[in-house]
């Protein structure tokens, strides 16, 4: 399994790498963008598209980020509570298997 992950990694790499050098010259051209929100309206600098590119990228990545996180919080919190439930039906099940040898142990054989 880790080596078809490994080849669709390269394979995607390698089709992301393809476009961006077929495309130098739409990647590399200077872009300004002005971001117009209802109170104020922002002009950002003069960048090659590819920078704009990966900003816009990687807020994407950051907003997914965190909105999964209250999720992951909620799963770790109950994978804890499971793993804490396995810990004591374990000893529970130690101490069950370990009763009867133990009754075993103690009683003696009545001699009549």
């Amino acid at each position: 399994m880790n080596k078809i992950k490994a080849f669709f990694w390269i394979v995607l790499v390698g089709f992301i790498l393809i476009v961006f050098f077929s495309n130098l010259e739409l990647f590399l051209r200077p872009m300004d963008i002005s971001l117009n929100f209802i109170i104020k309206n922002y002009s950002l600098p003069e960048l090659p598209a590819a920078v704009f590119f990966l900003i816009f990228f990687a807020a994407g990545l950051l907003i997914a980020y965190f909105s999964n996180l209250p999720e992951r919080y909620r799963l770790r919190k109950t994978i804890k509570n499971l793993k804490a439930t396995i810990d004591t039906q374990d000893q529970e099940i130690v101490r069950i298997r370990t009763k009867p040898n133990i009754e075993a142990a103690n009683s003696t054989p009545e001699n009549p």
